[in-house]
């Protein structure tokens, strides 16, 4: 098997999407300490979900997934490459799904749990609060405009 520069692009992309997951994993368990002794994690389970590092891997393999598909649209991508290129893909596959399953089963710190609480207390009660959420700025104008009329000297 002859080392090719499709070979080379397939491994390099493959380094480079491997590399930006172990980043999304040093980040998983960072913690900070928020309130005297009590830890939080870092990173919230939607920062770490939406990181620049998931940006990274989605711009790299859309390189990938374009120059492989250009080599085989032109009849270049050698049979050894295309296979190298599909385990490489379901390497990555596979690497991202435990990633992200790791993030979204990452036990929370006390200080995370709160903060959860208290979020979707918050969200409960502005539920609860119909007013708060009809508020609207063309509601205001409205009213501004409706009070404007009403002043002395208005015309209607």
């Amino acid at each position: 098997m002859t080392y090719t520069s499709a070979f080379r692009s397939i491994e390099n992309a493959r380094k480079a999407v491997f590399r930006e997951i172990k980043y999304i994993r040093e980040k998983l368990d960072q913690k900070s300490i928020d309130f005297l002794f009590f830890k939080k994690h870092k990173y919230t389970l939607e920062e770490l979900l939406d990181s620049p590092h998931h940006k990274k891997i989605d711009s790299i393999t859309n390189k990938l997934g374009s120059d492989i598909q250009n080599w085989h649209d032109r009849g270049t991508l050698l049979d050894d490459e295309r296979d190298f290129y599909y385990r490489v893909r379901d390497e990555i596959d596979e690497e991202l799904h435990n990633v992200n399953l790791e993030i979204l089963q990452r036990k929370p710190e006390f200080l995370d749990r709160i903060e959860i609480a208290l979020n979707e207390f918050v969200k409960l009660v502005m539920k609860n609060l119909p007013i708060f959420q009809a508020f609207s700025f063309t509601g205001l104008i409205k009213g501004i405009l409706d009070a404007v009329k009403k002043l002395p000297g208005s015309k209607d």
